[in-house]
């Protein structure tokens, strides 16, 4: 397939996600593709693919309260496929990690470093060389009103200096 051809294809009406498209984006995502690529190997767009999850999810969410429509459960076959290769794909990782970790204690001090982040994950360490005790605290925000508290204090201390489009997107979220 030539790419212009390529390119009239990913414009077109997309097909349903039962068809080998549908299993390319799958492939890709479980090879470890970001999912942009992923699409662009399945031959649609990153957008496409997310409107089938978001289709899927919106299925799974009315079959829970009764007002699944029928139409929509090609989409939520996808959104469950997806998720289930995906989750294979992590065991096999976790596996080969902890595989590796019988001869390096590095891949088990990684996998205990993102399951118990609180406890294992990396502490930032600073140092004061002065005569006034300092106390320092690690601030990771969590949530939107956290991040932009945050952004404040820094702002005003004079240690951060936010671009436009910085400040519309932090108001965006």
């Amino acid at each position: 397939m030539t790419t212009t051809q390529h390119a009239i294809d990913m414009l077109q009406e997309p097909r349903l996600p039962e068809s080998d498209v549908a299993q390319r984006v799958i492939d890709g995502l479980v090879g470890g593709l970001p999912m942009t690529f992923a699409a662009e190997y399945a031959g649609v767009s990153a957008q496409v693919v997310y409107d089938w999850l978001r289709r899927g999810e919106q299925y799974c969410d009315a079959l829970n309260i009764g007002t699944a429509n029928e139409q929509d459960a090609p989409y939520y076959r996808f959104f469950t496929n997806l998720r289930v290769a995906l989750a294979e794909r992590s065991l096999t990782e976790v596996a080969n990690i902890r595989r590796l970790s019988r001869n390096d204690w590095r891949g088990s001090a990684w996998l205990l470093s993102r399951w118990h982040p609180n406890e294992f994950g990396n502490k930032a360490v600073l140092e004061h060389q002065g005569t006034t005790p300092v106390q320092h605290q690690v601030i990771q925000p969590t949530d939107k009103e956290s991040l932009q508290e945050v952004l404040k204090v820094l702002e005003e201390a004079g240690a951060y200096t936010p671009k436009p489009k910085q400040i519309e997107a932090v108001a965006d979220e």
